[in-house]
């Protein structure tokens, strides 16, 4: 149905657009026994064509804070959300630690998901010219996401280096209007 409605869109937008077909693939973080899944579901764009439910929010819980993972649903590259609390609700802060040359976090852009600040991290290959890797192409010595944890005083509470995997779920469709 969603392949439908965007080959419908793509007619309506323009005469003369290129559809371009990619796979979709997604940040896992489900092998990390810590790690617990709080939600399944799917991205919700028509760009999007997944073969099957996926994670899309996951929680991590540590001794003074909970980490929150949520699967970026508008972007074709593998991109993930990440915020953090006290286990008391209070919002802290996520500063990233520079793992590998495949990824990174948006720099000097900060986000708010479900009222924490949160920082974006993306699997980005061809945009890193440092990036030995081909494209969205499995590396698992670059699949890091590392950052810290900051209280709003700046006091580091905790760092973490995680390792993720990444899932084939289906089909990604661009457009380019010529």
């Amino acid at each position: 149905m969603g392949r439908i409605v965007f080959a419908i869109t793509c007619i309506l937008a323009c005469a003369s657009c290129v559809e371009y077909e990619y796979d979709y693939k997604y940040i896992s973080l489900e092998k990390i026994k810590e790690i617990q899944i709080t939600s399944y579901g799917r991205p919700d764009r028509s760009a999007f064509v997944v073969d099957h439910d996926m994670p899309m929010r996951y929680e991590l819980e540590r001794k003074t804070y909970i980490a929150i993972f949520e699967i970026d649903e508008n972007d074709h590259w593998p991109s993930i959300f990440i915020s953090s609390k006290l286990i008391d609700g209070s919002n802290l802060l996520i500063e990233e630690v520079l793992i590998g040359n495949c990824g990174s976090f948006d720099v000097g852009v900060r986000y708010r998901r479900n009222g924490l600040s949160a920082a974006r991290y993306s699997w980005s290959p061809a945009l890193h010219s440092k990036c030995v890797v081909d494209g969205d192409q499995d590396y698992p010595n670059e699949q890091i996401i590392g950052f810290k944890i900051k209280n709003q005083r700046g006091e580091i509470l905790g760092e973490e280096r995680l390792p993720f995997i990444l899932v084939p779920n289906g089909t990604y469709y661009e457009i380019d209007a010529l």
